[in-house]
């Protein structure tokens, strides 16, 4: 083998583990932000369900007043 062909070569094969190290790196990013995404939407239910438990307390502590 050439030098130049060898050269070619290991050029060839980083390139390819910068290819797969790169789409491990945003499949890892795409888990991250799923995982966010996925917090963040329980958290907003959690939030919306307190609030309407809040809203339902206040129309029967206002029954109570009449």
């Amino acid at each position: 083998m050439e030098v130049a062909e060898q050269e070619a070569h290991l050029i060839a094969e980083a390139e390819e583990r910068f290819m797969k190290l790169t789409e491990i790196r945003e499949a890892k990013f795409m888990q991250m932000m799923d995982a966010r995404e996925k917090k963040k939407c329980t958290l907003l239910f959690f939030a919306v369900e307190f609030q309407s438990s809040r809203l339902d307390d206040k129309a029967f502590s206002s029954d109570d007043d009449e």
